[in-house]
């Protein structure tokens, strides 16, 4: 009879080699995919809230808003009927200031205030956990409301940021690391 195939007992095991440097590994966690993840709703966020500003005439609002802020950097007096909520107003002032005195410009800090309410997401990872963070931060990035406030001259991108950071600075309150939280849950 022909022992062609290898039976049990003429399977020997390896004699083990020494391990040298190039031997090693090095374990990579998920976290790389992690924060490709992140990094790609954070540029998905930043061109859906960038892109194209310029495109349409502000709204009335907005550009009464946008008139005042004007007003507000070339320090003429205020109109008697504020047109804009006061933050609206001095955001959009900040953003002139800073840019010079274009719609396109006015909006860019709003968008950045979008973008700034998304960003906050990556701050809840260590008391959220991860899935819940990213999830956060792609629903965030993606969200339709969350664009056209980013993009619009009426402060929604405000409130946004604003609860955004309050509900984080609730959060880091609750765990006790100091009473900076707190007083930034009383500025925003």
């Amino acid at each position: 009879m022909s022992r062609d195939l290898a039976l049990d007992d003429d399977i020997r095991e390896p004699e083990p080699l020494e391990t040298t440097v190039l031997d090693r590994a090095i374990d990579l966690p998920f976290a790389a995919g992690r924060w490709a993840l992140a990094g790609i709703a954070i540029v998905a966020a930043t061109l859906l809230r960038l892109a194209g500003l310029d495109r349409w005439p502000l709204s009335i609002t907005g550009a009464n808003a946008a008139t005042d802020a004007y007003r507000l950097v070339r320090g003429e007096t205020a109109a008697v009927d504020l047109h804009g909520v006061a933050t609206t107003v001095e955001w959009a002032a900040l953003a002139m200031f800073a840019g010079g005195a274009n719609d396109a410009v006015v909006r860019v800090g709003f968008a950045a205030a979008g973008i700034a309410a998304t960003l906050v997401w990556l701050a809840f990872v260590r008391h959220l956990g991860w899935q819940v963070a990213a999830s956060g931060l792609v629903l965030a990035a993606l969200s339709p409301t969350l664009i056209v406030a980013a993009r619009t001259v009426d402060g929604a991108a405000l409130v946004a940021l604003g609860t955004m950071l309050i509900l984080l600075s609730t959060i880091r309150d609750k765990s006790g690391e100091g009473i900076g939280w707190s007083i930034l849950a009383g500025i925003s």
